[in-house]
């Protein structure tokens, strides 16, 4: 990055870790770039993301083990995930970057993630739409708006032990 040592006393990363294939790197750099005694907060996917996926539960309970996995490793293909790991792994990559993990807790319920993801294939028209009309959304904003938080708002009010992404923050020694 070009920054000087030592530039921020935070840094902040919304799911954008899981994306970058070599991770190491990137957290030496952030943890460069960083303070002494500077914050680092992010989230990223749990290692319950992928169990939590809703076609793969669909396909392991028909008895199709295979077809679920290849599903899992579709849905992450697709979204170019790298890196969906526990918080000890986490922990040891920090600790390597020098780094040290503070605090960790879950977010989004497996029952929030299997609603969103019953969307990836109704979603394939917005993906026709866009290369056709250079914008995602079919429906109007003000349909999107009313029908979100009626789709999501239980799931994500419930806490359930193992969530499918992880807040995480780490201090700079």
């Amino acid at each position: 990055m070009p920054f000087q040592d030592g530039r921020f006393n935070t840094v902040f990363s919304n799911c954008v870790l899981e994306h970058v294939p070599p991770i190491d790197d990137g957290l030496r750099e952030i943890a460069r770039v960083m303070a002494s005694g500077g914050t680092f907060m992010f989230t990223v996917p749990s290692e319950y993301y992928s169990q939590s996926l809703f076609g793969d539960k669909v396909l392991r309970g028909l008895g199709f083990s295979g077809l679920g996995k290849k599903y899992v490793d579709f849905v992450n293909g697709t979204f170019k995930h790298f890196n969906i790991n526990s918080h000890e792994v986490w922990e040891s990559r920090l600790q390597k970057a020098g780094l040290k993990m503070e605090h960790y807790e879950y977010l989004i319920s497996p029952k929030a993630m299997q609603q969103h993801e019953r969307w990836f294939l109704p979603a394939i028209p917005s993906k026709i739409w866009k290369r056709l009309f250079g914008r995602w959304v079919i429906f109007p904003r003000f349909f999107v708006i009313w029908f979100a938080p009626k789709w999501f708002k239980k799931s994500l009010e419930s806490n359930d032990d193992k969530g499918v992404c992880y807040f995480i923050v780490a201090k700079k020694p």
